[in-house]
């Protein structure tokens, strides 16, 4: 991948706000908590800034969904730094389907998940654009707008996109 190169549609679906309260929550008892010298010591700034530092660490790297659409590709991943991420070029997807499902029963939760053949990307609700890709694989993909993301993904992937294995299949609808 191009560092330079610039993403033709982007969609980033958040943590749910419960998921962002008890993070934030949590840290910023632990900062005060370190303000205030419990635990058996001096208040400690330094260990209050680095706590409310490690928030934004953890919600940089693992906060929220990241989908971008390439030219030749679609890329998802977790944050906003997608360290773990995916990518799949258009010519590897045979169908690509808008679907309601249940991350928790499906996957056993959200983020990054691996079932059998199936691997799904979520960070919130029960809606998916679903990549059926040549090798058997499918890719869950978790978003709010799961019709347009779809209908982007044949755009910009274009004749590429369902005809991998020459099946022309391009998913049509909602299922489950």
């Amino acid at each position: 991948m191009v560092l330079s190169e610039r993403a033709v549609y982007r969609e980033r679906t958040p943590w749910p706000g419960w998921v962002q309260i008890m993070l934030w929550g949590t840290l910023s008892l632990a900062a005060l908590g370190a303000l205030a010298g419990l635990g058996g010591s001096d208040s400690d700034p330094r260990a209050a800034v680095g706590v409310i530092a490690l928030g934004g660490i953890i919600h940089w790297f693992f906060g929220g969904l990241s989908v971008r659409l390439y030219r030749d590709r679609l890329v998802v991943g977790l944050g906003s730094a997608t360290l773990l991420r995916s990518s799949v070029p258009y010519n590897e997807i045979v169908a690509v389907e808008a679907v309601r499902y249940s991350p928790l029963r499906d996957f056993g939760g959200w983020g990054f998940r691996i079932k059998g053949n199936k691997r799904a990307w979520t960070s919130r609700g029960n809606d998916a654009v679903v990549l059926s890709v040549r090798d058997g694989r499918e890719i869950y993909i978790g978003t709010e707008t799961p019709d347009r993301l779809r209908e982007r993904i044949l755009t910009i992937g274009g004749a590429r996109v369902g005809r991998a294995s020459g099946s022309g299949s391009e998913g049509t609808g909602k299922r489950g």
